[in-house]
């Protein structure tokens, strides 16, 4: 991490095999993006990339750093641990996002009954989050508007 803070956009970021969404190999670099990362003063440079078949866009991020979070995965890990063994809340995190983990982790644990060991961390089971899955925008297809500009001359002004 300390290296792509250092060298930013110029950091060698590896192109992924496939599109996550539809595994298509079209994929294109669409720039870099500014994300917040815990232990880092400023936000670091992300590389984006973009599949041609399905439109998608999607982020590559650090080893151990789960979608959706600024924190990495051992530190959420190690904070529900220790909320499920009853020690108080960890000093060194904000209280309301040890909360949320928390929540999200019984949530997940409750509905889908797969959770017996955080430290096996299966393909089946759900991250520590409230999300379902991960949505995606669906193409609107037509938009409601006029694909064009119209401009019309207002009428002279008359005294009459």
């Amino acid at each position: 991490m300390e290296k792509l803070q250092a060298l930013g956009k110029d950091f060698p970021w590896e192109k992924p095999i496939s599109c996550p969404k539809c595994s298509s190999s079209h994929l294109w670099g669409h720039g870099f993006v500014l994300r917040c990362f815990f232990g880092f003063a400023s936000k670091l440079w992300i590389k984006r990339y973009r599949c041609d078949d399905c439109w998608t866009v999607f982020t590559v991020r650090p080893v151990g750093y789960p979608p959706g979070f600024q924190y990495p995965w051992e530190a959420i890990r190690n904070s529900v641990l220790d909320k499920i063994k009853g020690e108080i809340y960890r000093k060194d995190l904000p209280r309301q996002n040890q909360q949320y983990w928390l929540k999200a982790f019984l949530f997940q644990k409750s509905r889908v009954q797969n959770w017996h060991d955080l430290d096996s961390n299966q393909p089946h089971q759900k991250e520590v989050t409230f999300r379902l899955n991960y949505q995606e925008i669906p193409w609107p297809g037509d938009p409601p508007y006029l694909p064009f500009a119209v401009t019309v001359k207002p009428p002279a002004f008359n005294f009459k």
